[in-house]
């Protein structure tokens, strides 16, 4: 009976390891893809950090809307609109 008794409980024992052991490989799975996502993250950030840049948004704004930006002015927020090159 104390036999029996030693066998479950050292099964019980090592399907406990092996579960532990499962649980550690699926937690770390989840941690680098956790990095991966933050790294994914920060690019798409920086990149959207570019494409909201002053200069950036100023020479398209010239280039392609005709738009004449007054530096000094720049607070007032005084655009002017060249409305032959909006409907392009």
């Amino acid at each position: 009976m104390n036999l029996l008794f030693l066998a479950g409980a050292l099964i019980f024992y090592l399907n406990n390891i092996i579960a532990v052991d499962q649980l550690i490989v699926y937690n770390n799975q989840l941690k680098n893809e956790i990095v991966k996502y933050q790294q994914n993250n920060n690019i798409l950030m920086m990149e959207r950090n570019k494409l909201l840049s002053y200069e950036r948004i100023k020479s398209i704004a010239i280039e392609k809307l005709g738009l004449n930006l007054y530096d000094h002015n720049f607070d007032a927020n005084l655009f002017f609109i060249n409305r032959s090159k909006l409907n392009r």
